[in-house]
């Protein structure tokens, strides 16, 4: 086998039901795998196992993973396949927008990437990789663009306390399927300036309208949310379904 190719995880176990839910995981967080049957030589592409806490010693490989909790096995399994026992850094890129991209890296290895299905809950995704992968540091790099969202999630990430750079964009842009994936590894690769304190959400007229807009194609062109709504939505407040759900009642009231 060619050494610079990365070796995977490989998934050992004759229990379906954990078979399922572990590979669920693997598919959504874009982490390639390959499953072995009860049985089956390991192939020499696999470089860790992960396996439940009962079959570890049916398997003559090392090393593994027991999945007491998949997604810490997870992390420990990916860890090793960097061949480490501890990140020393882990680093997280954010493309800011309204569903930002993310991606993980640990000491120069991309671990994983995902879409963030709001720039509030970012920081609770951070907290979750932080826990998984258990590393010595851990820093948030931050693209600089689309300032209202990138604003949301910074402010979040500091009440959290964490350590937050904001870099550059400029060239992070790819053309390929997942540009803010992209963007959001490259944003992690690049140094930036440390932010320390939380900013003022202001958002533009332009943001104010597209946000009631979107709020009739919510609600199929019967509510449009007043100005004052707009704005606790724009700035994460409140979602745009509460902002509907307070319009609607204004007007039966």
């Amino acid at each position: 086998m060619n050494p610079d190719v990365r070796k995977l995880i490989g998934v050992y176990t004759g229990d379906f039901g954990v078979f399922h839910n572990v590979r669920e995981i693997l598919k959504a967080r874009g982490i390639p795998f390959v499953g072995i049957s009860v049985g089956e030589e390991v192939p020499d592409t696999v470089g860790v196992i992960l396996t439940s806490a009962e079959e570890m010693d049916d398997i003559d490989f090392e090393p593994k993973v027991p999945l007491e909790s998949i997604e810490e096995a997870i992390g420990r399994a990916l860890c090793l396949l960097a061949g480490k026992t501890q990140f020393e850094w882990l680093t997280i890129g954010i493309d800011p927008g309204p569903m930002p991209g993310l991606a993980a890296i640990g000491d120069g290895e991309v671990l994983e990437a995902r879409t963030v299905g709001s720039p509030e809950h970012v920081a609770a995704l951070v907290g979750e990789l932080a826990r998984i992968y258990g590393p010595r540091n851990l820093r948030v790099r931050i693209g600089h663009g689309d300032p209202l969202n990138r604003n949301r999630i910074i402010n979040s990430l500091l009440d959290e306390d964490r350590l937050v750079e904001i870099v550059d964009e400029k060239g992070t842009t790819r053309k390929t399927g997942n540009p803010d994936l992209e963007a959001a590894k490259q944003i992690a690769a690049s140094r930036g300036d440390r932010v320390r304190e939380r900013f003022h959400l202001t958002p533009t007229a332009g943001q104010l309208k597209d946000v009631q807009r979107l709020s009739r194609i919510a609600s199929d062109n019967r509510i449009t949310i007043s100005t004052d709504l707009a704005r606790e939505v724009a700035v994460g407040s409140i979602t745009l379904a509460e902002a509907l759900k307070r319009q609607d009642g204004s007007k039966k009231t």
